[in-house]
């Protein structure tokens, strides 16, 4: 074989080789997030939940945020900040200072896989306020998505 034979059939190599490791990455990520009063959701409960927007919670409810994720690396880092709309009752800021700050949440992961990761807000006085709330969660700083709900009084 000539040197130029050689060359093709290396560009043909990397090129199927290429191809080959494109087919058999795995999708990694944050597949799919809902808001929930059920700590211990599933997975599959995850999935099969309905696509919905405007959740909505009573100032009783202990609120969650359910996040599926999969074929997560290990040391990924999951951040949640928890806001409330300034013009919400009681919540003690300036409407004009809208969204508040409530909670941050930094979690870094210890085992790669898949599965649920379950965040809570925390609530002041055994309650919620009611108003408009947003989540903001991101995966190893990415952009983050904004995700929101409602406490009615």
């Amino acid at each position: 074989m000539n040197r130029r034979n050689i060359v093709i059939l290396a560009v043909i190599t990397v090129i199927f080789g290429l191809i080959a490791f494109t087919l058999l990455q795995k999708n990694t990520g944050i597949k799919k997030i809902i808001f929930t009063e059920n700590p211990a959701i599933s997975a599959s409960e995850i999935k099969d939940a309905e696509a919905q927007d405007g959740f909505e919670f009573t100032q009783d409810s202990q609120i969650y945020i359910a996040i599926l994720v999969e074929n997560i690396k290990a040391g990924s880092k999951i951040s949640t900040q928890w806001f409330i709309d300034g013009n919400a009752a009681g919540s003690g800021v300036n409407a004009n200072d809208a969204p508040f700050l409530l909670q941050e949440n930094n979690i870094e992961l210890k085992q790669e896989g898949s599965g649920v990761v379950t965040v809570s807000l925390a609530r002041r006085d055994n309650e919620n306020r009611p108003g408009n709330y947003s989540v903001n969660v991101s995966l190893n700083d990415s952009q983050p998505a904004r995700y929101g709900f409602t406490v009615s009084e």
